[in-house]
């Protein structure tokens, strides 16, 4: 086993977008993607609409995945 140098936590935040309180009619919703925080819909007529996440807390208590890297950042395992 090559020696780790570096330990990789990755943690994940939620980001909730609740739809009933933007006035979102899913049924007429063409398209959506998010990116950044940021939910931005194409509505079946051609329009489009911006929406703010609101943005959680990350729960750093327990990461989703560890990963141990050599010095040049090879992969050497994911912790259990």
């Amino acid at each position: 086993m090559s020696t780790p140098k570096y330990l990789e936590c990755i943690y994940s935040a939620p980001i909730n977008f609740d739809l009933e309180e933007l006035k979102i009619n899913w049924e007429k919703v063409d398209d959506h993607y998010i990116k950044y925080g940021t939910l931005h819909i194409t509505y079946k007529d051609g329009t489009t609409q911006e929406y703010e996440g609101d943005m959680g807390d990350a729960d750093y208590k327990w990461a989703d995945t560890v990963t141990l890297y050599t010095d040049d950042w090879n992969l050497i395992s994911e912790v259990e």
